[in-house]
């Protein structure tokens, strides 16, 4: 079995959650020359598997049904064993150790920023969107962002109606489309963008996804930009991220009386870049090439 389809059938044992998964991966680069698979008991060792899912573990190994990773090795997908993989997401924080996809693979090799902003959004906010994006998408920039509803949802059709392209990271399987608004989008990015995501293709959008998916946005590109968002949400969860991967966070300054605009106040404040037109956008942009 190579290592390729041994991180693939990883995604299969239950009770094998993300830490766990990244651990063997790490395992394997310290012990290049272990024969795959790794025993059942190494796994759950190594993947740290909670002793309460342990029977749980041993029982699926038992009926295990070779069809399953079968089904699964038709699916499109990359693992971190792989030349394509993003180096930028590999170097990040907990990357994923497989993703699933659909669309052009080859936008991961392309100058990337991640644009992220309140689920509710503004007209201020849907402005910046709309007047930014189409900059960004000419000076041959790809967009990432969440398919979430808000700014993300208005990042991905800004870019696409500009002829661009654009990176969208689900929060669960390819197959599930997650808020249901999204998806005619969902479909327009799958087929003229590129669609991620490292959950097996049926699995549901659980609350717990969203944080994690977060992680990926936040390290597959070297800028974050932060359009809106409230003191409390997922949006600065992702700002966080981005400065703990040694990620640039750009904000987009608000009015201090508006909710939607204290995140991204609060951000400048704590050391975020404020970026006061596209042209500060695409000056970071252009300087990161350089480091």
């Amino acid at each position: 079995m190579t290592k390729r389809v041994f991180l693939l059938y990883l995604m299969l044992i239950p009770g094998l959650g993300i830490k766990g998964r990244g651990a063997i991966w790490r395992y394997l680069c310290a012990n290049p020359d272990l024969p795959l698979p790794l025993s059942l008991d190494l796994i759950i060792r190594v993947g740290k598997i909670a002793d309460a899912r342990i029977d749980a573990v041993v029982q699926w190994h038992a009926s295990e049904d070779a069809g399953q990773l079968a089904d699964l090795l038709k699916q499109q997908f990359i693992t971190i064993a792989d030349d394509v993989y993003p180096q930028q997401l590999k170097e990040s924080d907990e990357p994923p150790v497989v993703l699933f996809y659909a669309g052009n693979l080859g936008l991961l090799t392309t100058m990337t920023v991640s644009v992220i902003g309140a689920r509710q959004n503004s007209e201020y906010g849907e402005h910046i969107v709309k007047a930014w994006v189409p900059e960004l998408v000419r000076a041959g920039i790809t967009t990432v962002s969440g398919l979430a509803n808000g700014i993300d949802g208005l990042v991905h059709a800004a870019t696409l109606d500009a002829h661009g392209d654009t990176i969208g990271v689900i929060g669960s399987g390819l197959e599930i489309v997650y808020p249901r608004r999204t998806r005619n989008l969902q479909a327009e990015v799958a087929g003229n963008g590129l669609l991620l995501s490292e959950y097996l293709p049926h699995t549901p959008p659980l609350k717990h996804h969203f944080p994690q998916r977060n992680r990926i946005i936040a390290g597959i590109a070297r800028q974050v930009l932060v359009i809106e968002a409230k003191q409390r949400s997922g949006t600065l969860i992702t700002a966080k991220m981005a400065l703990d991967n040694n990620r640039e966070v750009l904000a987009v300054p608000g009015r201090i009386d508006q909710s939607r605009s204290k995140g991204c106040n609060d951000l400048i404040v704590a050391g975020a870049k404020p970026v006061l037109s596209v042209a500060d956008v695409l000056i970071s942009c252009t300087e990161s090439m350089w480091i």
